[in-house]
């Protein structure tokens, strides 16, 4: 019985954690003259992502990419990743524009 409570409780735990979330592309406070920027990660497979509010489809290993358009100034891009059940997971990047 306790085996069964203990793998119930693991169980839970990793339904309700947020997803990881991974970018690799940009780096925080990055400084480009470029308008417009790619936004590349990977996060687990069953999770939903949005990038400043809007939603991007992930491929079978959870990869996903997106042009992201910039101002000029300071920009701040919100990746948000959550499974169904799961808390978010958010990661913030600055970008500067300099033109």
């Amino acid at each position: 019985v306790l085996i069964c409570f203990f793998y119930l409780i693991f169980y839970l735990k990793k339904i309700v954690a947020p997803p990881s979330l991974e970018l690799t592309s940009p780096d925080d406070n990055q400084v480009v003259t470029s308008t417009l920027i790619t936004v590349v990660g990977v996060t687990e497979p069953e999770s939903d992502v949005d990038i400043n509010g809007e939603a991007v489809l992930i491929d079978a290993q959870g990869m996903f990419s997106r042009q992201v358009d910039l101002g000029r100034g300071l920009n701040t891009i919100i990746i948000k990743s959550k499974k169904k059940y799961s808390r978010e997971q958010v990661v913030k990047r600055q970008i500067l524009v300099e033109k």
